[in-house]
């Protein structure tokens, strides 16, 4: 008696399976930041440290970890950010308009 080999195409349909598993993974998760936060566009000598500070009311970090969570979820250096640049912060929507942007003077537009 002997053992057949497994053939390619259970391979290919092995592989293929596992990555549509991950890509429905990743669109169902809710881990899609751009949804649940607010955005906010830089000004002219703004610091992400001052939108910590300034939006310390709505949400629950330090300033360091704010700074933190920017850095991390928009791939920013956040001692080199340029005025006009949107960014995502850690304060949850509360408009269902998805295009929610706040100013950097707290107001929304």
């Amino acid at each position: 008696m002997s053992i057949k080999p497994m053939n390619l195409s259970f391979y290919i349909v092995f592989i293929m399976s596992i990555s549509v598993f991950f890509i429905l993974a990743y669109f169902l998760s809710d881990n899609r930041i751009e949804e649940n936060y607010a955005q906010v566009v830089i000004t002219e000598n703004q610091s992400i440290w001052e939108l910590a500070i300034q939006f310390s009311s709505e949400h629950s970090l330090t300033p360091s970890e704010f700074v933190h969570w920017v850095e991390k979820n928009n791939s920013i250096d956040p001692d080199f950010v340029k005025a006009g640049t949107a960014i995502t912060i850690p304060v949850k929507k509360e408009l269902e308009d998805d295009s929610m942007f706040l100013l950097a003077d707290g107001g929304t537009n």
